[in-house]
């Protein structure tokens, strides 16, 4: 399928960081549109190939490091315990109602589970089969970040926002 230079540079930037050399397929209002040769031509024309450049290599030497740590740790907690504790601390402290010392709480406790969960985690298995237990520890690790960033935003915004709202500043209605 051939498709004009300029509806393939719209589409590189949507496919180009998962582009994997097979025909790309995009779906849009109910229709099924496939790039194909095109598409990575044109791509590989116009972006050299991430994988040598040093972020990618950084980021590559983290993400080994993290798993290797993950599956060197003899914890006795399951990835799920922590995945529940986690969440419980955002439901009580970052959920529908939200007050400044909730946030606070969190805070506090956010980074203190963290580093339960790096010196108690239990994750079985190992890296060069495919591992659920593995994949959901990397899962949960992220979630810690998020959490706390979630919480950081939160603390920040002074108002109500969508269905969350801040206790302090409730209005009559």
């Amino acid at each position: 399928t051939h498709l004009p230079r300029d509806a393939a540079r719209r589409l590189i930037g949507v496919i180009g960081p998962y582009f994997s050399g097979e025909p790309v397929h995009f779906l849009k209002k109910r229709r099924m549109f496939t790039g194909g040769d095109a598409v990575q031509q044109f791509y590989n024309q116009n972006n050299p190939s991430p994988m040598n450049a040093a972020p990618f290599q950084e980021s590559e030497a983290k993400e080994i490091q993290k798993i290797n740590r993950l599956l060197a740790g003899n914890g006795k907690q399951t990835v799920d315990e922590f995945h529940k504790k986690l969440g419980r601390i955002l439901w009580d402290n970052c959920g529908m109602a939200r007050s400044e010392k909730g946030l606070k709480v969190a805070l506090q406790v956010i980074p203190q589970l963290r580093e339960e969960f790096w010196l108690d985690v239990k994750v079985t298995g190992v890296n060069n089969d495919f591992n659920q237990n593995l994949e959901k520890a990397g899962r949960v690790a992220d979630y810690f970040e998020f959490a706390e960033l979630l919480v950081r935003d939160a603390l920040h915004r002074k108002e109500s926002c969508g269905g969350h709202f801040r206790e302090e500043f409730q209005t009559p209605e």
